[in-house]
């Protein structure tokens, strides 16, 4: 057995030997290639590395004014409900001076009402004669 490898390894060298100097051209071009590729893949990389720290540098932006945005929106909710309940309030004040306008209204007509009744009573008991109608007019 010994001698078969032997033989069999004269053989490789002795038809490997020659081709040896072009053996080591093509080795020597696979690993510059080799190096060459992994130097640009090791650029690529740095590229991509710089673009997605700048594209992390735009995102913090994005969610710092999304957040300052999110303020504002709630801060205008909550004006737009104090408005909506400064309004409410007006209405209901106005509903009640309103009410109040009318209640008086009211009164006013009563007492001028009764006025007009007293003086015609009066003027009955006096024999005198009936209030003319522009003195009426006026008072109501």
């Amino acid at each position: 057995m010994k001698n078969w490898i032997s033989k069999a390894l004269g053989f490789a060298t002795k038809v490997a030997a020659p081709l040896m100097p072009y053996l080591t051209k093509i080795l020597v071009s696979v690993i510059v290639g080799l190096v060459l590729v992994l130097g640009l893949q090791t650029w690529r990389i740095g590229q991509l590395q710089q673009k997605i720290g700048a594209q992390g540098a735009e995102i913090d932006e994005c969610v710092k004014a999304n957040e300052s945005n999110m303020t504002t929106i709630q801060e205008l909710r909550d004006a737009a409900a104090a408005n909506e309940l400064q309004y409410d309030q007006a209405i209901e004040r106005a509903r009640l001076a309103a009410d109040r306008a009318n209640d008086l209204q009211t009164q006013i007509d009563q007492i001028a009402e009764d006025d007009i009744n007293a003086i015609e009573s009066t003027d009955d008991a006096c024999g005198l004669a009936p209030m003319p109608d522009a003195v009426r007019l006026r008072l109501n």
